[in-house]
């Protein structure tokens, strides 16, 4: 082989060489640029390290997210305001419709009262209630102004006199002043519960409205509130869990059932429609705003003289001495006022029935605790047009003019009630607690922890409660004919900075009411009971 044979080879090699790196260097700009295209298996996944760090991203940018949120410290006016004080004043204004103003009894054999709690500006809301509900209001009113909350005072009797004569008939007002804390939402609530003139109560947000007769309604369904292990077994079909004790059962008496207040079939729902006011019933509501000309004037001149009767001196005086002291009304005797119809209480003569019975060990266990849960809907149509019964409400659910309350927001809020069981229901029905359950309930306050109180402004305020009622043993009942309709508006504006925040705050607090609550009762904070969140992973947005 001579010379200019290998020169000619050795360029052929150069030129291949030259090929090869050209080539090489084009595939991977091909890669480069449509790599997450090509990495595709047969499944259509894809695979690699790239494409599994863009699954886990989102999950790592929420869980990085929050732990940032948690860092950043809240406002003062939260930190200042978990364990503030306030000036309240129980009773401002009696009922003078429904209470006999020399004895301070109940009239009617009312048993059930709404709690609820506003501001002056929303009174006329609390008022259309009260004309609904037409039964005993518990209502707790915030005065913003701190500085001078005797004119803000007397706006609001002003409005009881002249525009809502509803609620001066049924209403018993509280009044508690600002202390420059976000709204106290569970202050307002607690003071209304204590002072409330019955035992079972109403957990009820004052831009909701009942229909007609549903105190009454309510109220036929008591038994339930009287279940023991004698007679748990009238309610196997409605309750979820029983006394895990064998019941008594008498089968001498099994043909007297008849007689038996514990029969939930006994009582039909009859719709009451009116017993003891003046108030035209079929009354137009206007802006949320009615007239009082149908109102005659004798009424009218009670209304004003009881007001005047009500707001003497002493009152005057102990808004100042409150004021310049700046501390609670520490002076108010809470036996004087939680109880002071204590014949309303039916359970002291099933208790002295079931005392006769020498085989009943009842008087060994405490009354099982229950709670009626009220279905919420929420409405855009007048109150004027509002049902009265459920088939007009089910065919207002079906023509989509009605919907369950945050069915768009926060389904979980309210779907353990099952609305769909209840638009079929004919029985009371107990449901199974799911975190972050938040019905409208109906319990006895006695068997009841109050709502904490370092929840204000915006969140949790409800499903706080509910959970830690859960956890005390709470069996939520749905009550088939029942319900409550949310009058839809303009989002409302509350005290502080945005909701977002507010709630954001809130779920601070409700990060040591879980675990809290579980440990008094006796549960391991770190094992899951309602599907609720362990103390390592609660601040997140995973809740709603």
């Amino acid at each position: 082989m001579n010379i200019n044979t290998l020169f000619i080879n050795f360029n052929k090699v150069k030129r291949m060489k030259n090929f090869l790196i050209l080539t090489l260097l084009v595939v991977m700009a091909v890669v480069f640029l449509q790599g997450p295209t090509l990495m595709k298996n047969k499944s259509g996944k894809g695979i690699g390290h790239n494409v599994e760090k863009i699954k886990l991203e989102p999950h790592v940018k929420i869980q990085r997210e929050n732990l940032e949120r948690k860092r950043i410290p809240p406002k003062q006016d939260f930190t200042d305001g978990l364990h503030a004080s306030f000036t309240t004043i129980p009773f401002y204004y009696k009922a003078n419709g429904i209470i006999n103003q020399n004895t301070n009894k109940l009239y009617r054999n009312y048993q059930i009262t709404i709690v609820t709690q506003t501001t002056v500006d929303r009174l006329s809301k609390v008022s259309m209630m009260a004309e609904k509900w037409k039964a005993p209001l518990s209502v707790a009113v915030f005065i913003k102004d701190s500085e001078n909350p005797k004119a803000e005072i007397e706006r609001m009797e002003k409005h009881i006199a002249n525009d809502y004569p509803a609620l001066s008939y049924y209403s018993d007002i509280h009044i508690l002043i600002s202390n420059k804390t976000r709204y106290p939402v569970n202050n307002l609530r607690n003071l209304a519960i204590k002072h409330s003139r019955t035992d079972l109560v109403f957990i009820m947000d004052a831009d909701f409205l009942p229909p007609l007769g549903l105190h009454d309604y309510i109220l036929s369904q008591k038994y339930y509130f009287n279940i023991k292990p004698s007679n748990q077994h009238h309610f196997k079909n409605n309750l979820l869990n029983f006394y895990h004790k064998k019941p008594f059962v008498n089968d001498n008496n099994n043909n007297n059932n008849n007689n038996d207040d514990n029969n939930p079939s006994k009582i039909p729902y009859d719709q009451i429609i009116d017993y003891s006011t003046n108030i035209n019933n079929d009354q137009e509501f206007n802006n949320i705003n009615y007239n009082i000309e149908n109102l005659n004037n004798e009424n009218l001149n009670n209304i004003n003289n009881n007001i005047d009767n009500n707001r003497d001196s002493n009152i005057d005086n102990n808004i100042d001495n409150n004021i310049n002291n700046n501390n609670i009304d520490n002076n108010i005797n809470n036996n004087n006022n939680n109880n002071i119809d204590n014949n309303i209480n039916n359970n002291n003569s099933n208790n002295n029935n079931n005392n006769n019975n020498p085989n009943d060990d009842d008087n060994n266990n405490e009354l099982l605790k229950v709670a009626f849960v009220i279905p919420s809907f929420s409405s855009h149509i007048p109150p004027s047009q509002h049902p009265n019964n459920k088939m007009d409400m089910i065919d207002l659910v079906k023509s989509n003019k009605i919907e369950p309350s945050n069915s768009r927001v926060c389904k979980k809020c309210h779907s353990p009630t099952n609305f769909e069981k209840w638009m079929d229901a004919v029985e009371p029905y107990e449901v199974e607690y799911k975190w972050i359950f938040e019905p409208y309930l109906v319990f006895n306050k006695t068997q009841n922890i109050l709502f904490d109180e370092r929840l204000k402004g915006y969140g949790f305020d409800k499903n706080s409660h509910a959970f830690s009622m859960a956890v005390e043993g709470f069996h939520f009942v749905v009550l088939p004919d029942s319900f409550i309709i949310h009058v839809n508006h303009s989002p409302s504006s509350w005290e502080g900075p945005s909701l977002d925040e507010q709630q954001w705050d809130a779920l601070r607090v409700v990060c040591e009411i879980i675990p809290d609550v579980k440990i008094k009762n006796g549960y391991n904070p770190n094992v899951v009971l309602f599907n609720e969140p362990l103390p390592n992973e609660c601040f997140s947005d995973h809740h709603w």
